[in-house]
């Protein structure tokens, strides 16, 4: 049965050998032709799935999330149905297709988990993180795994604060603890909140002094080392920032983790960009960061992307002035939109008008991917309204053409 599966998945791979391994060399055109020409006829329903999933990240690829979602219809696993449509919706910033499949996600559990996820991680987008906590406390509180634990303490301590956090933490580790695997999550996410405070002064009354004392007994008494993850692959970074966080530089040990960032996971490239940004380290803060960008698009929707949106956000605004801020994510946004990654880059034009604003300029940057894909609306980011308040008589002579294009197809 494993033989065949595998057998089966290697043949769908097959399939698409010749688009994927020319991929960022196809146009949009060429690239939805060749996925039409697919004859799905001699797959079995499981392996059609497969090949509808496949389609559908192509699809998106190809500028035609319309498509994509269309064929998100035609999947028979309701949870791969579910989730897939998630992740085209969080892609084109559109509700409107997350409130369709919430309608009709009843009756699972990990259809419902999947929802959530997404309202938690709309709220936060939108600056709403009390909203955020509400939807994800709708998840059933005794059955929370690791990684939803940390998510739910991160959301606690940004709406509610830092004892509030530290207490549900206690309270987790007093009624669920057998094994190592709970033990060890919940110490490496008092640590977490702990450094969260430190960074944003948001430490309810507790010194400095005292948050680093508690910090550094959960470092040297904890049980990283037993268990099936070994968390002692984040000691190194923990250290470096706490430094970090003290007002010491460590380049030496900061250059010997920055060489291994192509191997690192979010958490860690997290801390890592944190701490170079306190060493005013601009060029190999940016090299972290692309990693991080890179990293954070494979959690798609999941409690670890909603851990990552809080603390990440956490590290940008402490410890960058709003101006840096600013051109940091329109870099990102510039970057991801020469290499194709249209979904990334809209995410950061938003984030940037989110948090500061944008110009005319940037505004049709945004509006010109969303032209490309078919939008009118990127979640509040509506085109004709923004259309309307863009004064053209300031625009160089492309900018003029795009917005007569935009305007005509409005």
């Amino acid at each position: 049965m494993i033989e065949n599966s595998i057998n089966a998945t290697i043949e769908s791979l097959d399939i698409f050998q010749n688009i994927l391994k020319n991929l960022n060399q196809i146009s949009p055109s060429v690239l939805i032709k060749n996925i039409k020409n697919i004859d799905p006829g001699k797959f079995d329903q499981t392996h059609k799935d497969e090949l509808l999933e496949l389609k559908i990240k192509l699809l998106l690829q190809g500028r035609r999330p319309d498509l994509a979602w269309s064929i998100s219809e035609k999947i028979a696993l309701s949870s791969d149905r579910v989730r897939e449509q998630l992740f085209i919706s969080f892609s084109v910033g559109d509700k409107r297709q997350f409130l369709h499949t919430l309608d009709n996600a009843n009756g699972s559990e990990i259809l419902r988990k999947g929802c959530i996820y997404y309202q938690t991680l709309y709220n936060l987008f939108n600056e709403e993180p009390e909203l955020a906590l509400r939807h994800f406390e709708k998840l059933e509180e005794n059955t929370l795994h690791p990684n939803e634990i940390e998510s739910h303490a991160l959301l606690l301590q940004k709406v509610q604060g830092l004892t509030k956090a530290i207490n549900y933490l206690d309270e987790k580790e007093a009624i669920k603890c057998d094994g190592f695997d709970l033990k060890n999550s919940i110490s490496l996410i008092r640590l977490l909140c702990y450094s969260m405070a430190l960074l944003s002064g948001n430490t309810d009354g507790l010194s400095a002094a005292k948050i680093h004392e508690r910090m550094i007994d959960i470092i040297r008494n904890n049980t990283w080392a037993k268990g099936s993850f070994k968390y002692n692959i984040y000691k190194p970074f923990i250290l470096l920032g706490l430094a970090a966080l003290q007002g010491k530089q460590l380049l030496s040990n900061f250059e010997k983790l920055y060489d291994l960032r192509h191997q690192l996971d979010v958490k860690q490239l997290n801390i890592l960009l944190f701490v170079a940004h306190k060493y005013g380290l601009d060029n190999q803060a940016i090299e972290v960061h692309k990693m991080l960008e890179r990293n954070a698009a494979r959690l798609e929707i999941s409690p670890e992307l909603i851990s990552f949106e809080i603390t990440h956000s956490e590290v940008m605004a402490r410890t960058l002035d709003r101006e840096k801020q600013k051109q940091r994510y329109l870099l990102l946004a510039d970057l991801h939109t020469k290499s194709g990654r249209v979904y990334r880059a809209l995410r950061k034009y938003y984030k940037s008008h989110q948090l500061f604003g944008s110009d005319d300029s940037e505004k049709l940057k945004m509006l010109g991917i969303m032209h490309e894909l078919g939008l009118k609306n990127y979640w509040s980011f509506k085109s004709i309204q923004v259309l309307e308040g863009i004064q053209s008589q300031k625009l160089d002579k492309d900018q003029k053409a795009l917005m007569g294009k935009l305007k005509s197809s409005a």
